[in-house]
């Protein structure tokens, strides 16, 4: 999968509930989501990228590897750059059902890095559109976690003006 959108809107919490989701619906062992960026993939030398990759994808197995900001796998102004290899050890696993991969990133650079490479298009079957949150979104983001606090949230005790409870309550 690819998930495409700005930062905050929600692409690396989604891929925690479809961990969830599918290892409940029993697709995968696990709902184990292994968190990487490119300097968890890459190393500073020749031939050391492979090996970090293989290392991730391991910890990942039975469960999903995201990988944030996919797109700094590729940087195109380098001319000796260790990303492809990394980004090719991913796309080998990406058919044999071991782990499910899900890369994220800004909507541009993925699309461009995706469609650039015939491979990485073809075994990424689905992908999905993060749209930035609006103000009134936010807000009623803000009105259920203020309502539906426990004692362990760091907005414990914390109450929403009436007035603005009457605000979100007409929307």
């Amino acid at each position: 999968m690819a998930f495409l959108g700005n930062p905050g809107t929600g692409k690396t919490m989604v891929a925690r509930i479809i961990g969830e989701l599918l290892h409940a619906c029993g697709i995968l062992p696990t709902n184990k989501v292994t968190e990487v960026q490119r300097t968890d993939l890459i190393g500073i030398y020749v031939g050391q990228a492979g090996p970090k990759t293989r290392k991730k994808i391991a910890a990942a197995e039975g469960g999903i590897l995201f990988v944030d900001e996919a797109y700094r796998l590729i940087v195109e102004d380098r001319k000796v750059d260790y990303g492809l290899e990394a980004l090719e050890e991913i796309m080998s696993c990406m058919l044999d059902g071991n782990v499910s991969i899900i890369l994220a990133g800004y909507t541009e650079p993925m699309n461009r890095v995706i469609s650039a490479n015939e491979g990485l298009q073809r075994r990424i079957t689905k992908i999905f559109y993060f749209n930035d949150f609006s103000p009134t979104d936010l807000a009623e983001i803000l009105h259920l976690k203020m309502n539906n606090q426990d004692d362990k949230s760091s907005i414990y005790g914390f109450k929403l003006h009436p007035a603005l409870c009457q605000q979100l309550q007409k929307r």
